[in-house]
């Protein structure tokens, strides 16, 4: 889950990449450079953690970073039931001799 911090902040990215598009389309690209640099520096201050499955790489989701930025290791659902299924075949191996 992504703090209320980071969905405000990311409004007023969304808000910076309107005037941008906007003042392109109105051919002053002139005023362009000072909307960017206000975008890359509110994008600095966005802190997300990515989570990716260990196993298979996959996108599991997004939670706040609390001031971090990075990404962070967790385990599918598809994963989790791969190896629930692979743990418990070689737990009752031993029974089938």
């Amino acid at each position: 889950m992504v703090g209320e911090f980071d969905k405000t902040l990311k409004r007023k990215i969304d808000d910076v990449q309107r005037h941008i598009d906007f003042l392109r389309k109105l051919g002053r690209d002139n005023l362009v450079p000072y909307w960017i640099a206000r975008k890359n520096k509110l994008c600095a201050e966005i802190t997300i953690i990515e989570v990716v499955c260990s196993y298979c790489k996959k996108h599991i989701g997004t939670k706040d970073g609390k001031g971090v930025t990075g990404v962070s290791h967790g385990i599918c659902d598809e994963c989790n039931a791969r190896l629930k299924d692979d743990q418990d075949n070689e737990c009752f191996n031993h029974l089938d001799e």
